[in-house]
């Protein structure tokens, strides 16, 4: 593993953690850092030059979410879902997927130390998969990550949640595989835990929509109208 843990704040240490999106029921944020060698272009001259991700682990009672962000927008509220054009430097595709791996080495410690719990991923959609060429339903992130997990995360050690199951706001949830001769079951304690997913995403219906994008959303609102 490249990153190194550098925090471990609760809400009740950080009024920052008190804003984020499913505040509700988060017990601890853990921070990691990441080095990346990104590309400056800066007039007629291109630099190879060290950059900061910081990788989050949000801690759930029963399940936990990976987020990640460059460093130098860490105050920026939109901070989880800019591009490379937002951010005054480039990243070649073996960079990204070196932080999507590590994200991917950090969801399996935590799997190791909760095996019971669940853990993953929201890829938050954003302008580009809105434009009028594009119009995904599903958000480019999400697509990205859903294509690591499901060649990183396999039976009979890990399981994902339904290709259509969450979809909608693009999120994919990971977990231990408890009795490897029933591998789609749950076991007691993560069907308990599964609901406690639930529960959170429940307490914040407006949030939810946030995470779709505008096509889905459309979709959405056009049924619950029925």
């Amino acid at each position: 593993m490249k990153s190194k843990l550098i925090d471990k704040s609760k809400p009740s240490d950080n009024e920052y953690l008190n804003n984020l999106t499913f505040s509700k029921g988060v017990k601890e944020v853990r921070k990691y850092s990441l080095k990346i060698k990104v590309v400056i272009k800066s007039k007629n001259r291109t630099k190879s030059r060290d950059r900061i991700f910081i990788i989050e682990l949000h801690l759930y009672d029963g399940f936990g979410m990976i987020k990640f962000y460059p460093r130098h927008i860490k105050d920026n509220p939109n901070k989880y879902r800019m591009r490379a054009k937002d951010l005054g430097y480039s990243m070649k595709l073996k960079e990204v997927k070196e932080i999507l791996w590590e994200t991917a080495e950090l969801m399996k410690l935590y799997l190791d130390e909760f095996p019971n719990n669940f853990v993953g991923y929201i890829g938050q959609p954003d302008d580009k998969d809105d434009s009028i060429n594009r119009r995904r339903l599903v958000s480019q992130r999400a697509s990205i990550y859903n294509a690591l997990v499901a060649s990183v995360f396999k039976i009979p050690k890990y399981n994902l949640s339904a290709p259509n199951l969450y979809k909608e706001i693009n999120l994919k949830l990971i977990r231990r595989i408890i009795d490897k001769n029933k591998e789609y079951t749950l076991s007691d304690i993560q069907k308990a835990n599964y609901s406690k997913i639930i529960k959170v995403l429940e307490s914040n219906p407006n949030i939810l929509y946030e995470l779709m994008t505008d096509e889905t959303r459309k979709t959405v609102e056009a049924r619950n109208q029925i």
